[in-house]
């Protein structure tokens, strides 16, 4: 899998497990995961 496959798939991973219900704004779910220390290979 490519490098931003892994991180869309890590991406879908945490908003179906809720990591990102305080978000208010699409906006501010792609800012978190953009400004996550994780890389996608480490989230999968």
């Amino acid at each position: 899998m490519a490098y931003y496959e892994k991180a869309l798939q890590a991406a879908i991973n945490g908003i179906t497990a809720g990591k990102f219900d305080d978000c208010i704004t699409g906006k501010q779910v792609v800012e978190r995961i953009a400004n996550s220390p994780q890389k996608p290979t480490e989230l999968s």
